[in-house]
């Protein structure tokens, strides 16, 4: 009696354990979120807000988006849920702030009169000092600070302007650490007539935690090209197989990228994935509407959106390898939430190393994966360890 009592006992606990396991993968393959919406604890209440970066600890900064007048750049706590101003330095009358490191030093951009172009100033804020640091560029007149590594190292692009018209004659990515570095860009492309075009700007939107960082290089002629920076320039390829940077489908740029050397951005009006070993990848977003990845964690989760890459419109998506492409809008548990975005997310910008995931449409949102899954691991642990114990006793 006790061995069939304890074989019975075996046969449920496993039966059950494949439950746990089946449901626990499938919970993983559609993950859920809970929509916060960072304009409601906001010291900044105005609209249009967007949020552009997010750290391991739930940091997020951003700012105003799409509006007239004065932008203020801003940062988020998980903690007490209260959004809070940068202060502008004195002469500065706009900011936005475009990422966060796990230290808490954010990076972004100051400017005068709402933001025009020769106005503009690369920075650093550090939170726990409020030490702020403006970016001088190596021959730039004008700067903006793009995202920054758990290093402090920050890339961004320096804007050079001709004397007297004002217009811009040079565009160069930099990088900024303990001094200020000249990216570079693409040689210069020849035709088959032996003609000379310059792709002498650049631009650097990502780095990661090695130092390398990615973007474009282009020039008045030639077409933006994704590439990377690292020891060098390197261009990632386009998902329309053209050669020729003077034809419009070459049009790529890298908005993203991880630890592990993964790129994503979009190319040809389409998002895309790059990595050393197998090169540029269509992620297969949609066949009806452009769309553009923005970033990249190294669970090699990637976040954007469909519908292009204007400000407004689109909508927000998640892909992964084994799940494919799903739209947020779907994923989110307090549908309630949703009714003050008009019922869907429109872009997501950045993802942190545990999923959460941050953007806007038309407010600045947050999203944190539900703890269903581990709640199911340790019910799975529970009754393993319950098993054990009534093992033992069969044994004893």
């Amino acid at each position: 009696m006790k061995t069939c009592r304890g074989g019975k006992i075996s046969m449920i606990l496993l039966f059950t354990l494949v439950v746990i396991v089946t449901l626990s993968g499938n919970l993983w393959a559609t993950q859920q979120y809970i929509l916060y919406n960072l304009d409601s604890t906001t010291k900044v209440n105005i609209g249009g807000d967007a949020a552009y970066g997010i750290n391991i600890f739930g940091q997020v900064v951003g700012g105003i988006q799409g509006g007239s007048g004065p932008g203020q750049a801003w940062i988020w706590d998980w903690n007490t849920k209260v959004k809070t101003p940068l202060t502008n330095p004195l002469g500065y009358n706009y900011s936005i702030a475009s990422g966060i490191n796990d230290s808490g030093v954010i990076t972004g951009t100051f400017s005068v009169d709402g933001g025009a172009v020769y106005n503009n100033t690369a920075f650093s804020y550090n939170i726990k000092t409020e030490a702020v640091q403006l970016l001088s560029t190596t021959s730039g007149d004008s700067s903006y600070g793009y995202a920054i590594n758990n290093s402090g190292q920050i890339v961004g692009t320096s804007y050079v302007y001709d004397t007297g018209s004002w217009e811009i004659s040079k565009i160069k990515a930099f990088k900024y650490g303990e001094t200020m570095q000249d990216l570079g860009n693409l040689p210069d492309y020849v035709d088959s007539d032996g003609n000379n075009h310059p792709r002498d700007s650049s631009e650097a939107y990502a780095i990661n935690n090695s130092g390398q960082a990615a973007g474009y290089s282009g020039g008045v002629q030639c077409y933006p090209q994704g590439v990377l920076f690292s020891n060098g320039v390197y261009d990632l390829g386009n998902l329309a197989g053209v050669t020729d940077p003077r034809d419009s489908n070459i049009y790529t740029m890298a908005r993203g990228m991880n630890d592990n050397g993964a790129i994503v951005g979009h190319s040809a009006g389409r998002a895309f994935l790059w990595t050393a070993s197998g090169g540029i990848r269509d992620l297969n977003i949609s066949s009806i509407s452009d769309s553009v990845a923005y970033d990249i964690n190294n669970l090699g989760q990637i976040v954007g959106k469909e519908g292009g890459y204007a400000y407004t419109g689109g909508n927000a998506f998640i892909w992964t390898e084994d799940g494919g492409m799903q739209y947020l809008s779907d994923l989110v548990v307090n549908k309630d939430a949703l009714v003050a975005f008009g019922g869907y997310l429109e872009a997501a910008t950045a993802i942190n190393e545990n999923g959460w995931i941050v953007g806007y449409g038309p407010h600045a949102f947050l999203l944190v994966p539900t703890p269903l899954p581990g709640s199911l691991l340790l019910l799975g642990t529970g009754l393993l360890g319950l098993g054990a114990v009534g093992w033992r006793r069969r044994r004893g």
